[in-house]
């Protein structure tokens, strides 16, 4: 499972328009799709454009972009008029630059489409501006166009999700069952919600993921999903072993490596994981060496040493732009954030400014390319939450809230109904630190209950308030989330203690 970091979902744009179709899914053989799973209407009488589409398509449900992008210009090339195709282009472009003008270019062949391809194209072009209401919106028309397409249902479950609306999201992944009873996606994001989403219920979702296992034994990321599961059960063994036989199956791909290296850092095997993420790292397309190497450099907050963490994710910058990526800038943007967020935890000052100084430059360099309002705005709230978070945890709070004020300000345009999360967390941390404990949790309680690093500090805050049994199942439930991230592993340890009362 790729997690996404807080700041990665709540805040990047380009992330948020990403989610309304590709959410590493997988499914069955391409050619399928012309049966049950695809039944959105193609526009185009390119019997090779539809094929390379459908192809594109498969390589997006396997989380590959990079192999997903040549069948969707060679479908665009086919037939320069299919807009479908190039919005396929746009979901697998390399950089946020690439994105938005092939969505501008997707927009403007759309009318040449049927009603439901011009509703799946508008709701590309609302994610990437963070309107999630109006992707809602054109989602649904897209559901009501297409009601037999399980894929429709998938995207609509996905913004719901995206807005924090769990339960509409499962009962849209529900739909996409009943239109098609043996559509992998669906299984798959059932079983995520149920694993990530509150109310969690990891029984329920260990069902889903087996019935993947059952249509797709041989598929490596059948294996991979019902790891999670076990990760989430806290069975590392077994979460081990599965993520071990997804190696087996597909030995070039790096992202099963990548799974055992996060359970080698839960139990302590430090080379072991190490070694799995820089395997993991020399077998991966460039895209994906930024979010290998991030997890390498965790290891090291697993064993206690947050500045070799920090030097080692500095580095990675560094050699990010000797790699073969389209688009440097957003996997540098990643792990920059990444150790302001370490650094944020520890308060070392200045290995935080520095990369947010650098953060700020690329960000900017980026928002010059894309020349989108909309994305301008998120990279700048993406800043003043970085800004405010180093801020609180330094002790200057009055910066903080203006930082968090910016954060707002920035984003008031948008519709996304989970915008202000980031502004909340920054005031929750001050009022925190300062022991305003109950302001501390009116603000905590906003965020999204799927951010283990707020709610740990929302345990915090009903600790101090004298909320004992509240505070300690919610350190419990912290210490066992069990999915890598910075956040995760910054706070395992001390959530751990606290949930055996030391």
């Amino acid at each position: 499972m790729r997690t996404l970091s807080f700041i990665k979902l709540t805040v990047l744009t380009f992330q948020l328009f990403l989610v309304s179709m590709v959410a590493g899914c997988f499914s069955s053989e391409p050619a399928a799709e012309t049966g049950t799973v695809m039944k959105v209407p193609m526009s185009t009488s390119s019997a090779v454009a539809k094929s390379h589409f459908l192809k594109g398509l498969h390589e997006l449900d396997l989380d590959k972009p990079s192999k997903a992008l040549p069948h969707f210009q060679s479908a665009s090339k086919a037939d320069p008029d299919f807009a479908l195709a190039l919005l396929g282009i746009a979901y697998s472009s390399g950089s946020p630059k690439e994105t938005a003008g092939n969505l501008k270019s997707a927009s403007m062949k759309a009318p040449n489409g049927s009603e439901a391809e011009q509703a799946w194209i508008n709701a590309a072009v609302k994610g990437f501006n963070n309107d999630l209401e109006g992707q809602l919106a054109d989602l649904n028309r897209l559901t009501k166009l297409a009601p037999s397409s399980p894929r429709a249902w998938i995207q609509l479950a996905l913004c719901r999700k995206a807005m924090g609306r769990h339960e509409d999201a499962r009962k849209a992944g529900m739909k996409a069952l009943d239109v098609s009873p043996e559509f992998v996606p669906a299984y798959k994001q059932l079983g995520e919600s149920y694993l990530f989403d509150e109310p969690r219920d990891f029984a329920v979702a260990e069902k889903y993921m087996e019935k993947i296992l059952e249509l797709q034994p041989n598929e490596y990321r059948s294996h991979d999903l019902i790891g999670d599961v076990y990760r989430a059960q806290g069975n590392m063994t077994k979460a081990r072993i599965a993520y071990t036989r997804a190696v087996e199956l597909s030995p070039d791909d790096g992202m099963a490596l990548h799974q055992r290296g996060h359970v080698d850092s839960f139990l302590g095997n430090f080379d072991s994981a190490r070694a799995d993420y820089q395997a993991a790292m020399d077998l991966s397309d460039p895209a994906d060496v930024a979010e290998f190497g991030i997890g390498k450099a965790l290891v090291a907050i697993w064993a206690g040493n947050p500045r070799r963490a920090i030097s080692e994710l500095e580095e990675l910058v560094v050699a990010l732009d000797t790699m073969d990526i389209a688009e440097p800038r957003s996997s540098k943007i990643w792990v920059l954030s990444t150790i302001v967020s370490i650094a944020a935890h520890y308060r070392l000052e200045d290995s935080a400014h520095k990369a947010i100084k650098m953060c700020e430059s690329i960000m900017m360099q980026q928002a010059d390319q894309v020349g989108n309002e909309e994305f301008r705005r998120s990279r700048k709230a993406q800043l003043a939450y970085l800004e405010g978070m180093i801020a609180a945890r330094m002790g200057n709070y009055e910066v903080a809230n203006t930082r968090a004020q910016e954060v707002m300000d920035h984003l008031k345009a948008d519709t996304n109904p989970r915008k202000n999360e980031p502004a909340h967390e920054i005031i929750g941390m001050v009022n925190l630190l300062q022991g305003n404990y109950q302001e501390a949790i009116e603000h905590y309680q906003v965020i999204t209950p799927d951010y283990v690093y707020a709610r740990y500090h929302l345990a915090l805050a009903h600790e101090g308030a004298g909320h004992a049994n509240i505070a300690r199942a919610m350190f419990k439930e912290a210490a066992t989330y069990n999915f890598n991230d910075a956040g995760f592993c910054l706070i395992r340890k001390d959530a751990l203690a606290k949930a055996a009362g030391k």
